[in-house]
């Protein structure tokens, strides 16, 4: 796979699959995306009831984890952008044109220049809802959580019986913090699966089946949950944390 494209609209689907057949188009990040020599992403995308960008949030993190790869915008309005594709200008997407699209990381005077978009970042968005000190974001949700569920874990290891775990205190954390996540991943799914890092950030969703399996029939996971909830905060948010610089006060 050479190209792929990154769309959440229906007609823009049903026209590549027509007029492109050589692009292979998602509606989702999944891993396949990262793996395509170029990507094609649309100027905006309606999430919820916004039209948000994302081309900083890729530009970067392909510049500084997949360089040698190629980022392309297409939109409706004419740009001398290099790595710009206009709708009703649209030439063959060949190996020629391929070759001619500049890489993400091609030096300050050889790099890809993009048109300037109108409609909001998507990134400050995502700070808000993964990293903010203000409603409860995810990784604050689910570092709560890892922490209330020691308790449980250690009566666990204890071979307590079901009544005497879910008797805890602690217990009520613990389902009120997973139920929070559990909310904020649906509300905000839409949003994280235009991320790159949406494929890790799914990880949440067997988390979550880990712990209804816990709640709901008793089960005990192979390896404790708050160790899980652990490695995705560590491995997956802080990640993305980092990479966006979400740590840094925001300028007003």
């Amino acid at each position: 796979m050479r190209i792929a494209l990154l769309t959440t609209e229906p007609l823009i689907q049903t026209w590549f699959a027509q007029q492109y057949p050589e692009v292979n188009v998602y509606r989702q990040v999944v891993e396949e995306v990262l793996e395509a020599e170029c990507l094609i992403i649309m100027v905006w995308y309606k999430v919820m009831d916004e039209y948000v960008q994302i081309l900083n949030l890729w530009e970067k993190y392909f510049r500084l984890r997949l360089g040698s790869k190629k980022l392309v915008v297409m939109g409706w309005a004419r740009s001398t952008a290099s790595n710009y594709l206009t709708i009703s200008h649209m030439p063959a997407l060949d190996a020629q044109w391929l070759k001619n699209t500049k890489r993400v990381r091609a030096g300050r005077d050889q790099g890809p220049s993009y048109p300037t978009l109108i409609d909001p970042d998507i990134v400050p968005t995502l700070r808000k809802v993964l990293h903010s000190h203000g409603k409860r974001p995810f990784k604050k949700v689910l570092n709560q959580a890892q922490v209330s569920l020691r308790p449980l874990e250690r009566a666990i290891a204890e071979n307590q019986h079901r009544e005497y775990v879910f008797g805890l205190k602690e217990t009520a954390l613990v389902i009120d913090h997973m139920r929070r996540a559990k909310q904020i991943w649906d509300e905000r799914k839409a949003y994280f699966s235009l991320m790159p890092q949406y494929p890790e950030l799914q990880k949440f969703e067997e988390i979550w089946d880990t712990w209804e399996n816990l709640h709901q029939y008793f089960h005990k996971p192979e390896s404790k949950l708050s160790q899980q909830l652990q490695r995705y905060q560590s491995k997956v948010l802080q990640d993305i944390v980092r990479l966006y610089e979400m740590e840094k006060p925001v300028k007003r």
